[in-house]
């Protein structure tokens, strides 16, 4: 079985991560031949030099523009050369480039897309808008469509696609459990004593991240507690308005910009705060549970299918910014809460978000429509 994998662009972040683990973990399988494909990104390379390292076959497909019409036939070339039985896609980009090759040219080849979330902000340019309502329109025309949430698949659902999509949650690799060792290493690292409480947030600085919310929580975390300090660890279109807000509060609130290996961060850390406006199922969430962080997160898309409300985190509503402090100073302050909590967190990323699960339910996926042809 031939396998693409279109990725978006090369840039850090979730979909990026989901593209690069999906296309390791599918090398498991002897009868699966897979290739990394990527749209180009004139201001990053990360995924190539992840994909280096992991020893990920990629390349990258030339575009002039953000959509140039000549990679149509590129793509359509691609596949017919090399008898390609899937192309699994993501993002509005890579469905619309995907669908057009495919569907035009009337190839065999069946067609998947992720779907990592459906919310759109009303700030996106009418040209944008446009693709975003291109894509749903589209998405039709793929023979599956994998929702990473149950969340994401019930909006899927009542737009008329209940035949077409499966759920398949989003996975992370499970690191060996955290010793005190290495907490102690990635702290002395970051210059942080050892009874300090660490309050982490790990994505990228835009509105969906909840910006206002992060501020003012850390503003009046640092006002309530003499030893707690926020660590934001991302980039973004909002890095310089945050900035802007928390200077006064350095060293106890420190922004420290895109980072390509963020363990020493979950390390270092006691709680992850998440106050997402929203979400589909991020990956920040399930990387942290696997390093056996709870969570203090808001109630959108899928977190509550990762979070257990008291259990293994704590689930507020997006715009409670009171109700955010008043659960994040409940973990730093009860060491056994936070600890009870932090290894029910890895234990549900264990048996519910591996990379292992995602990539079986996937292959299946798959194999299914391969054989139904």
């Amino acid at each position: 079985m031939n396998v693409t994998i279109l990725a978006e662009n090369l840039t850090f972040g979730g979909v990026s991560r989901y593209c690069l683990d999906l296309a390791e973990g599918l090398r498991a399988y002897p009868d699966v031949q897979v290739t990394l494909l990527a749209l180009p990104d004139r201001r990053a390379d990360w995924l190539l030099r992840a994909a280096e390292t992991r020893e990920v076959p990629v390349q990258v497909l030339p575009m002039r523009s953000t959509f140039d019409p000549s990679i149509i036939g590129r793509m359509r070339h691609w596949l017919r050369e090399r008898q390609v039985d899937i192309l699994h896609s993501q993002g509005y980009r890579s469905n619309l480039i995907a669908r057009l090759a495919v569907r035009g040219g009337r190839l065999t080849t069946r067609l998947v897309c992720t779907v990592h979330g459906l919310h759109y902000s009303s700030a996106v340019s009418p040209r944008l808008r446009l693709f975003f309502m291109l894509d749903y329109l589209s998405m039709f025309t793929s023979d599956r469509v994998i929702a990473v949430s149950r969340d994401t698949c019930g909006q899927l659902m009542r737009r008329g696609l209940q035949q077409k999509t499966r759920v398949i949650h989003n996975g992370t690799v499970i690191p060996p459990p955290v010793d005190l060792e290495a907490r102690r290493t990635s702290r002395q690292a970051l210059g942080i004593a050892p009874h300090t409480k660490v309050v982490t947030f790990v994505g990228r600085l835009t509105h969906q991240k909840g910006p206002g919310a992060l501020v003012d929580v850390a503003r009046r975390m640092v006002s309530t507690m003499d030893n707690v300090v926020f660590l934001l660890v991302g980039d973004g279109p909002c890095m310089e308005d945050i900035r802007g807000c928390v200077q006064d509060l350095f060293p106890r609130v420190r922004l420290l910009g895109r980072q390509d290996d963020v363990t020493p961060f979950y390390t270092a850390a006691d709680v992850l705060f998440m106050p997402s406006l929203y979400e589909g199922l991020p990956m920040t969430l399930i990387e942290a549970f696997a390093h056996g962080l709870p969570a203090v997160a808001s109630r959108v898309g899928g977190v509550p299918e990762v979070i257990q409300d008291g259990v293994n985190g704590f689930l507020c509503e997006a715009d409670q910014t009171a109700q955010m402090c008043e659960r994040l100073e409940k973990i730093l302050r009860d060491d056994a809460l936070r600890h009870e909590m932090g290894a029910q967190a890895r234990r549900s990323a264990e048996t519910s978000f591996s990379i292992a699960q995602m990539c079986a339910h996937t292959y299946q996926l798959y194999r299914q429509l391969v054989s139904s042809q």
